[in-house]
Protein backbone atom coordinates (compact mmCIF):
# COMPACT_ATOMS: atom_id res chain seq x y z
CA UNK A 1 0.00 0.00 0.00
CA UNK A 2 1.72 3.33 -1.14
CA UNK A 3 2.41 6.55 1.35
CA UNK A 4 -0.42 8.70 -0.15
CA UNK A 5 -2.74 5.56 0.34
CA UNK A 6 -2.26 5.26 4.09
CA UNK A 7 -2.59 8.77 4.38
CA UNK A 8 -5.84 9.27 2.78
CA UNK A 9 -7.09 6.18 5.08
CA UNK A 10 -5.90 7.58 8.06
CA UNK A 11 -7.19 11.27 6.99
CA UNK A 12 -10.95 9.18 6.49
CA UNK A 13 -10.73 7.60 9.50
CA UNK A 14 -9.72 10.90 11.50
CA UNK A 15 -12.72 12.18 9.98
CA UNK A 16 -15.24 9.25 11.09
CA UNK A 17 -13.76 9.37 14.63
CA UNK A 18 -14.57 13.20 14.65
CA UNK A 19 -18.10 13.39 13.46
CA UNK A 20 -18.73 10.12 15.70
CA UNK A 21 -17.26 11.65 18.71
CA UNK A 22 -19.24 15.31 17.68
CA UNK A 23 -22.93 12.86 17.18
CA UNK A 24 -21.92 11.14 21.27
CA UNK A 25 -21.25 14.67 22.81
CA UNK A 26 -24.61 16.52 21.24
CA UNK A 27 -26.84 13.35 22.32
CA UNK A 28 -24.90 13.23 25.80
CA UNK A 29 -24.94 16.93 26.15
CA UNK A 30 -28.49 16.75 25.27
CA UNK A 31 -29.40 14.05 27.51
CA UNK A 32 -27.43 15.66 30.65
CA UNK A 33 -29.02 19.62 29.75
CA UNK A 34 -32.30 18.97 28.46
CA UNK A 35 -35.33 17.62 29.44
CA UNK A 36 -38.72 17.00 28.44
CA UNK A 37 -42.16 18.39 29.58
CA UNK A 38 -45.82 19.00 29.31
CA UNK A 39 -47.26 22.24 28.16
CA UNK A 40 -50.15 23.42 26.64
CA UNK A 41 -50.80 22.73 23.35
CA UNK A 42 -53.50 25.61 22.94
CA UNK A 43 -54.64 28.15 25.36
CA UNK A 44 -57.21 26.70 28.26
CA UNK A 45 -59.33 28.79 30.09
CA UNK A 46 -59.30 28.75 33.91
CA UNK A 47 -61.94 26.22 34.75
CA UNK A 48 -61.87 24.10 32.20
CA UNK A 49 -61.06 20.01 32.49
CA UNK A 50 -57.62 19.50 30.75
CA UNK A 51 -57.55 16.31 28.78
CA UNK A 52 -55.22 14.81 27.12
CA UNK A 53 -55.31 16.51 23.71
CA UNK A 54 -55.20 19.59 24.91
CA UNK A 55 -51.03 18.73 26.03
CA UNK A 56 -47.59 18.39 23.85
CA UNK A 57 -44.14 18.15 25.14
CA UNK A 58 -41.50 20.41 25.00
CA UNK A 59 -38.02 20.75 25.97
CA UNK A 60 -36.74 22.77 28.52
CA UNK A 61 -33.45 23.31 30.31
CA UNK A 62 -33.48 20.04 32.74
CA UNK A 63 -32.64 22.62 35.79
CA UNK A 64 -36.27 23.44 35.18
CA UNK A 65 -37.19 19.84 36.42
CA UNK A 66 -36.64 20.96 40.29
CA UNK A 67 -39.37 23.26 39.80
CA UNK A 68 -42.77 22.45 41.25
CA UNK A 69 -44.40 21.79 37.71
CA UNK A 70 -46.02 18.94 36.16
CA UNK A 71 -44.20 17.07 33.88
CA UNK A 72 -45.80 14.25 32.58
CA UNK A 73 -48.91 14.19 30.44
CA UNK A 74 -50.29 11.50 32.27
CA UNK A 75 -49.31 13.91 35.38
CA UNK A 76 -51.79 16.87 34.29
CA UNK A 77 -54.85 15.09 32.17
CA UNK A 78 -57.78 14.77 34.20
CA UNK A 79 -57.15 17.63 36.54
CA UNK A 80 -58.83 21.45 36.20
CA UNK A 81 -56.84 24.10 35.24
CA UNK A 82 -57.47 27.25 38.21
CA UNK A 83 -55.81 29.88 35.80
CA UNK A 84 -56.09 30.54 32.29
CA UNK A 85 -52.93 28.48 30.70
CA UNK A 86 -51.29 29.41 27.68
CA UNK A 87 -49.97 26.97 24.83
CA UNK A 88 -46.19 26.36 25.77
CA UNK A 89 -45.86 27.66 29.27
CA UNK A 90 -44.83 25.65 32.62
CA UNK A 91 -47.62 24.37 34.30
CA UNK A 92 -46.76 24.83 38.14
CA UNK A 93 -48.82 22.35 40.48
CA UNK A 94 -50.90 25.14 42.02
CA UNK A 95 -51.81 26.25 38.44
CA UNK A 96 -54.12 22.71 37.68
CA UNK A 97 -55.78 20.77 40.76
CA UNK A 98 -57.59 17.63 40.64
CA UNK A 99 -61.14 17.85 40.14
CA UNK A 100 -62.68 17.29 43.50
CA UNK A 101 -60.33 19.86 45.55
CA UNK A 102 -61.55 22.05 43.03
CA UNK A 103 -65.37 21.40 43.21
CA UNK A 104 -65.43 19.23 45.67
CA UNK A 105 -66.71 16.14 43.85
CA UNK A 106 -64.80 14.15 41.28
CA UNK A 107 -67.66 13.43 38.77
CA UNK A 108 -67.75 16.40 36.73
CA UNK A 109 -71.57 15.63 35.06
CA UNK A 110 -72.97 16.24 38.86
CA UNK A 111 -73.91 19.82 40.30
CA UNK A 112 -72.40 21.39 43.32
CA UNK A 113 -75.15 22.57 45.18
CA UNK A 114 -75.94 23.75 49.16
CA UNK A 115 -78.76 24.42 51.67
CA UNK A 116 -79.31 26.30 55.24
CA UNK A 117 -80.66 23.30 57.51
CA UNK A 118 -81.48 23.67 61.61
CA UNK A 119 -79.65 21.08 62.98
CA UNK A 120 -82.23 19.82 64.92
CA UNK A 121 -83.52 18.72 61.38
CA UNK A 122 -80.65 17.29 60.23
CA UNK A 123 -79.60 14.29 62.49
CA UNK A 124 -78.76 16.93 65.22
CA UNK A 125 -76.07 18.38 63.29
CA UNK A 126 -74.24 15.22 62.66
CA UNK A 127 -73.98 14.99 59.29
CA UNK A 128 -70.23 15.05 57.96
CA UNK A 129 -68.58 15.09 54.28
CA UNK A 130 -68.86 11.49 52.96
CA UNK A 131 -72.34 10.62 54.06
CA UNK A 132 -75.60 9.91 52.33
CA UNK A 133 -78.37 11.08 53.27
CA UNK A 134 -81.92 11.23 52.35
CA UNK A 135 -83.82 14.84 52.07
CA UNK A 136 -87.76 14.97 52.75
CA UNK A 137 -90.34 17.50 52.95
CA UNK A 138 -92.65 17.91 55.55
CA UNK A 139 -95.66 19.90 54.64
CA UNK A 140 -98.56 20.79 56.91
CA UNK A 141 -101.82 22.41 56.20
CA UNK A 142 -103.04 24.10 59.58
CA UNK A 143 -106.30 22.72 60.62
CA UNK A 144 -109.54 24.86 60.15
CA UNK A 145 -112.73 24.45 62.00
CA UNK A 146 -114.12 22.57 58.97
CA UNK A 147 -111.51 19.86 59.34
CA UNK A 148 -113.31 16.36 60.11
CA UNK A 149 -112.62 15.40 63.47
CA UNK A 150 -111.88 11.90 61.42
CA UNK A 151 -109.22 13.52 58.48
CA UNK A 152 -107.34 15.66 61.98
CA UNK A 153 -107.26 12.39 64.15
CA UNK A 154 -105.22 10.34 61.15
CA UNK A 155 -103.09 13.04 60.37
CA UNK A 156 -103.88 13.39 56.66
CA UNK A 157 -103.06 16.92 56.77
CA UNK A 158 -99.86 16.75 57.76
CA UNK A 159 -97.59 14.91 55.00
CA UNK A 160 -93.71 13.60 54.88
CA UNK A 161 -92.58 13.25 51.73
CA UNK A 162 -88.91 11.91 50.70
CA UNK A 163 -87.63 13.68 47.86
CA UNK A 164 -84.49 12.77 46.77
CA UNK A 165 -82.35 9.18 48.00
CA UNK A 166 -78.75 8.82 48.96
CA UNK A 167 -77.82 11.91 48.42
CA UNK A 168 -73.74 12.68 48.73
CA UNK A 169 -72.62 14.93 50.79
CA UNK A 170 -69.13 16.77 50.12
CA UNK A 171 -69.22 19.68 52.37
CA UNK A 172 -70.58 21.07 55.43
CA UNK A 173 -70.51 24.94 57.34
CA UNK A 174 -71.60 26.31 60.41
CA UNK A 175 -73.54 29.28 59.76
CA UNK A 176 -70.69 31.69 59.34
CA UNK A 177 -69.33 30.03 56.71
CA UNK A 178 -66.35 27.90 58.72
CA UNK A 179 -66.02 24.36 57.91
CA UNK A 180 -67.11 21.94 60.16
CA UNK A 181 -64.88 18.89 60.78
CA UNK A 182 -65.30 15.81 63.38
CA UNK A 183 -63.14 13.08 64.09
CA UNK A 184 -62.05 10.96 62.58
CA UNK A 185 -64.32 12.28 59.38
CA UNK A 186 -62.41 15.50 58.08
CA UNK A 187 -63.77 17.62 55.57
CA UNK A 188 -62.00 17.23 52.43
CA UNK A 189 -58.96 18.96 51.48
CA UNK A 190 -58.17 20.43 54.62
CA UNK A 191 -55.73 19.42 57.18
CA UNK A 192 -57.65 18.19 61.06
CA UNK A 193 -56.62 20.52 63.45
CA UNK A 194 -56.69 23.61 60.97
CA UNK A 195 -57.80 27.53 61.75
CA UNK A 196 -60.52 27.21 59.23
CA UNK A 197 -62.25 24.50 61.05
CA UNK A 198 -64.27 24.46 64.10
CA UNK A 199 -65.58 21.54 66.02
CA UNK A 200 -68.91 20.79 66.79
CA UNK A 201 -69.86 21.99 70.15
CA UNK A 202 -67.86 25.27 69.27
CA UNK A 203 -70.70 25.97 65.81
CA UNK A 204 -73.65 24.34 64.98
CA UNK A 205 -74.14 22.67 61.36
CA UNK A 206 -76.13 25.04 59.02
CA UNK A 207 -75.31 24.67 55.49
CA UNK A 208 -74.88 21.34 53.88
CA UNK A 209 -73.57 20.58 50.54
CA UNK A 210 -74.45 17.85 48.02
CA UNK A 211 -73.21 16.87 44.74
CA UNK A 212 -76.51 15.20 42.22
CA UNK A 213 -77.78 15.46 39.13
CA UNK A 214 -79.18 19.40 37.37
CA UNK A 215 -82.75 18.56 37.84
CA UNK A 216 -81.85 17.43 41.17
CA UNK A 217 -80.29 20.48 42.33
CA UNK A 218 -83.46 22.29 40.99
CA UNK A 219 -85.54 20.16 43.46
CA UNK A 220 -83.28 21.01 46.38
CA UNK A 221 -83.58 24.77 45.46
CA UNK A 222 -87.21 24.34 45.23
CA UNK A 223 -87.55 22.88 48.37
CA UNK A 224 -85.53 25.80 50.01
CA UNK A 225 -88.28 28.31 48.53
CA UNK A 226 -90.80 26.29 49.63
CA UNK A 227 -89.60 26.86 53.27
CA UNK A 228 -90.85 30.09 53.54
CA UNK A 229 -94.47 28.79 52.39
CA UNK A 230 -94.75 26.96 55.25
CA UNK A 231 -92.65 23.44 53.93
CA UNK A 232 -89.88 22.23 56.32
CA UNK A 233 -86.79 20.58 54.73
CA UNK A 234 -85.59 16.96 57.04
CA UNK A 235 -83.02 15.04 56.66
CA UNK A 236 -82.00 11.74 57.04
CA UNK A 237 -78.85 9.03 57.15
CA UNK A 238 -79.82 6.90 54.10
CA UNK A 239 -79.31 3.28 54.95
CA UNK A 240 -76.37 1.39 54.41
CA UNK A 241 -76.21 -1.18 51.30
Amino acid sequence: MSRRTQIFLALISLLVAAGSGLLVYSWFDRMVTVAEVVVPARAIPAGALIRSDMLTLKEVARPLLRENIYIRPDDLAGRVAVVPLQPGMLVYRPFAVPLQEYRLVDDPSLEVVSFPINPARAVGGQIQPGHRINIWELAATRPISQTDLLELASGRWATATLVLESVLVVDVRAATGQAVARSPQAVPGQVEGGQSQISSSSGALQILTVAVPRDQAGMILHLAAMENGGAQIWVSLAPVE
